[in-house]
């Protein structure tokens, strides 16, 4: 993704498509942002996991005899400085688009903090399962709208991810469905935050805040 989204075509869009490409690059970062965060999370528990010769020859004799695998104990031994150089890149990654996120009006916080619910709170039921092939899809919708690339290498690639082995037959209404599931679950971070702001700010003051969601899952 570019990081400067004030492309050409942007420029001559209405007030209702400047609203629509808002929605999608919004959804292309918060998705995208969640998958860094989950990546991110998975090599920090690598991190802290055992890595000695004697738990990967039992890692690698299970497989072998459940699955009928041909793995050895070195394919489970892993380079813990390899895996701290991953996380670093990925925590500089999740930076560098914090500038398009300002450029939005997006806090920077506040979807981290949507990154943290989404992996372990599971906002976002849809996600593990194809959040991976929805940011693919949306960022190529995106870079389409943004004028980055023709409508027709926008069908093309997204077509191609269509035919993937794993991919949902109705694919286009998953994404549909984790737009919303992200787009609800984000706003519910985004005002859970500016509560414990006012809370913070109104220390000793009672109040009262109801949330209701009419956004269907």
């Amino acid at each position: 993704m570019t990081t400067n989204v004030i492309t050409p075509k942007i420029k001559n869009k209405n007030s209702r498509q400047l609203t629509r490409s808002f929605r999608i690059m919004r959804a292309f970062l918060l998705i995208k942002f969640a998958h860094l965060y989950s990546q991110r999370c998975l090599y920090q528990s690598l991190m802290k996991s055992k890595n000695d010769y004697h738990t990967a020859e039992n890692i690698s004799n299970m497989i072998n005899d459940i699955f009928r695998g041909q793995t050895s104990p070195q394919d489970f031994i892993c380079d813990k400085n390899e895996i701290a150089d991953k996380c670093i890149n990925l925590t500089e990654e999740m930076k560098s688009y914090e500038g398009v996120l300002k450029t939005l009006n997006i806090d920077p916080q506040d979807v981290y903090a949507f990154s943290a619910d989404v992996e372990y709170n599971n906002s976002v039921p849809l996600f593990r399962c194809y959040g991976q092939l929805a940011m693919y899809v949306i960022g190529h919708i995106m870079n389409y709208d943004l004028g980055m690339i023709t409508k027709d290498e926008a069908l093309k690639k997204i077509q191609h991810l269509k035919d993937f082995e794993f991919a949902p037959k109705n694919l286009s209404m998953v994404i549909r469905k984790i737009v919303i599931q992200v787009e609800e679950a984000f706003g519910f971070v985004f005002l859970r935050r500016i509560i414990r702001r006012c809370k913070k700010e109104y220390k000793g003051k009672k109040f009262k805040v109801t949330i209701k969601s009419n956004v269907p899952l």
